[in-house]
This record gives structure tokens, C-alpha cells and sequence, in this order.
């Protein structure tokens, strides 16, 4: 029965992925594993279309989805026959392109938030969505092959903020070391499979870091001092984009010391109104030394930004709050996308960006993002 729903939904076109980008440049896709750390996604700008396309998600990382949303894996299986939006391999457009890491939540992985990295690379930046090894992502394959799935709170787990705070921390410490590795690697070139990719980066002035939900709290871990001087060979964190952060589990110390590099929140409706999370986002934001902008987006819900909404109809994803009540499919993604971008273009945080790049999308914007009230 499953694999008939699924089949339907393939022979209506889904999942429903844009194939144009929005920006001013056509964005190409490489899949590798980064030298000494971990697996990733690469979006980049591109100068021709003509290219393969790979598959939109690889067939392990839809059991491991499947497995953590606790749905049949045949209820999936069409986003296997649909291609990746992005041509594979495809030789980068000649530039220096600023380099965007993205660091997913609970339950995610490389492909996760494909349209939203497509989108920001559209605009010329070359996009790095990497995959966690800590157990709190759906799927995840550590370089001597063994294969890691979510990590599942025990039985009997009784949440509050003390125990998020104990069960979370091992994570946590895992993925901000992780992060470590994946901004050492890039900064060494990225291997073999991104050397052509990073040979047209603009590696001279450091990276950007985007993070959703507990990709969030892993940037703030990432970036706690530690009183220990940093490596000459690691890379300055640029500014920072945190999208819906899920703050429990970060310690009160690290919240206390916020952020030190520009930054840009944008929240999700859910996560607004939700006030055990307003709880801990408030003063952390209250505490970041160059707060670019604080957003809300309008009648959205916390997976508004993933890939989740492009998966099935819209009244089956705003059933499984994939998508919010009101929202259309993508309006999201392309608002969220765009303010990235006028954020990482912005002159008076960064005059050394090459802020000729076109900063105009192609497609129209859609109205979405309110100043989030103090």
C-alpha cells in the first residue's frame, strides 16, 4: 500500500524541487567525504547547466529517514527516482566565492535542506552542507563504512532542561570537533573531490556558518572561547546565520557569552510562540556583539526551511507539520535564502566582499520575514 502512495506521488511530481535558480547564477552539486572529517554537499555557482544529475537522496539516507520519522520506507521511495535539481560535477564559474557551511538539526542530513542551499549558492556563495557523525542525525556513514542512525532518547527519559542539558552534551562536544575538522579541511583545499570547487573560493576571508535548530547550538558550542589560542591553519568564522536555534540544550555558559561575529536570526512562527524557547533565544541574541537583524517568518512551523514540505501535497505536509498552515510550499526557503544573502553582501559588516555580484533574484521574494519585537 505504501509503495502505491509513493508511486502516486512520484507520477505527480513529487518530491516538487525549482530547477531554476534564484539568484543570478546556475548552481552546481558534488557529493564527497572532506579529508579527516566528514561527508558533505557541495552547492556552487557554475558558468553551464549541461551536466548529469545524480539522485535527489541516496538510498541509505532514506531508510535512515523513514527509520527516524518512524514511517514505512516505501512510503519514501519516490524521492529516490527524482534527480537532484543541481547538474553533478560540473565545472565551477570562474569567481571568488565566498564559502557557507550549513549544519543541520535532530533528524537531519546532506540532502535536507537541498533547495535552501541551492538557493543561497545561487547568489554566488559555494554552499557546504555537512553530515554530523554524533547519532543525532537520521543517517550517517563514518569513513572506515560503518553506518550510524538517530540516536533515540532512552526509556523513561523524563525531559526538562537539566536532563536535555546532560543527554545532549556529548553531542554537542562531538559536532562543534567536527565542525573543527570541516573548517581545517576546507581551509587546506578540501580534497581531491573539491580541489577544482575551492580553487575559485574566497578562502582569504574566512567562513560563513548557518545552523538550524541544533545545527544552532552547535555553532554557539563551535565558537565558545576556550582560552586555548586557535591553530594558524583554522579559518575566522565570518558571521553567523542561525535559523529556528534550539537552545536548551546549550549550557547557561555558553549562552552567556553570545556571539562575537555579525549575526542574523530568523525565526520560524512556531518557534516565536513557543516560550520555552523565546526563553533562552532572547537574551542569547541580547548578548551577540554585532546582531545584524532579528526576523520572524509568518505562519511558518520549525521544518518551514528543510525539504520536507516539497515532499507530498500541501495539505498532507501542512498535516505533518512540514509546512505551516497558510504557508506556501517555498516561500520560505526563498525569503530565508535572500536574507542570507543581503546579510553576507552587506558592505559595512564586511567591505571586502566583492558586493558587485548581482544581488537581484530572479524570482520575486516572497514577504514573509518581520522584525522579531524585543
Amino acid at each position: 500500500m505504501y509503495g502505491c502512495l509513493s508511486f502516486l506521488l512520484r507520477l505527480s511530481g513529487y518530491p516538487r524541487l525549482i530547477q531554476d535558480p534564484v539568484g543570478p547564477y546556475r548552481v552546481g552539486m558534488r557529493r564527497t567525504r572532506l579529508p579527516d572529517s566528514l561527508y558533505c554537499e557541495c552547492m556552487y555557482p557554475i558558468a553551464t547547466p549541461d551536466g548529469k544529475h545524480e539522485p535527489y537522496f541516496r538510498p541509505e539516507a532514506i531508510s535512515g529517514l523513514a527509520e527516524y520519522a518512524q514511517l514505512p520506507r516505501d512510503l519514501l521511495h519516490h524521492a529516490l527516482s527524482r534527480p537532484h535539481p543541481c547538474p553533478f560535477r560540473v565545472p565551477p564559474l570562474e569567481g571568488s566565492w565566498p564559502i557557507v557551511v550549513l549544519v543541520h538539526g535532530l533528524g537531519g542530513c546532506a540532502e535536507m535542506y537541498s533547495q535552501f542551499c541551492m538557493f543561497v549558492a545561487s547568489f554566488g556563495y559555494i554552499v557546504v552542507a555537512i553530515e554530523h557523525e554524533d547519532g543525532s542525525g537520521c543517517h550517517a556513514e563514518t569513513s572506515d563504512g560503518r553506518t550510524l542512525r538517530y540516536t533515540r532518547l532512552p526509556a523513561g527519559f523524563i525531559s526538562s532542561r537539566e536532563s536535555i542539558l546532560d543527554f545532549r552534551k556529548p553531542f554537542l562536544e562531538q559536532r562543534a570537533a567536527e565542525l573543527r575538522t570541516v573548517m581545517l579541511a576546507l581551509a587546506k583545499g578540501g580534497g581531491d573531490d573539491l580541489a577544482e570547487v575551492l580553487s575559485v573560493a574566497d578562502r582569504a576571508n574566512g567562513i560563513s556558518l548557518i545552523g538550524h535548530s541544533f545545527g544552532s547550538a552547535t555553532i554557539l558550542q563551535f565558537l565558545r572561547p576556550t582560552g586555548a589560542p586557535p591553530a594558524q591553519s583554522t579559518p575566522r568564522v565570518r558571521d553567523v546565520v542561525l535559523l529556528d536555534p534550539w537552545l536548551v540544550p546549550v549550557s547557561d555558559a555558553v549562552l552567556a557569552q553570545g556571539i562575537s561575529q555579525p549575526t542574523l536570526c530568523i525565526l520560524s512562527e512556531q518557534w516565536r510562540n513557543d516560550e520555552e524557547q523565546m526563553l533562552h533565544v532572547r537574551p542569547m541574541l541580547q548578548r551577540c556583539s554585532v546582531l545584524h537583524a532579528a526576523m520572524w517568518a509568518t505562519g511558518t512551523v520549525h521544518q518551514s526551511i528543510s525539504d520536507s514540505s516539497t515532499w507530498a501535497p500541501a495539505f498532507v505536509s501542512k498535516a505533518m507539520r512540514a509546512l505551516g498552515r497558510l504557508e506556501q510550499r517555498d516561500d520560505t526557503r526563498l525569503a530565508c535564502a535572500f536574507a542570507c544573502h543581503e546579510f553576507f553582501a552587506k558592505p559595512q559588516l564586511a567591505g571586502h566582499r566583492n558586493t558587485a555580484r548581482p544581488p537581484k533574484p530572479h524570482l520575486t521574494i516572497p514577504n514573509v520575514l518581520l522584525p522579531l519585537s524585543s
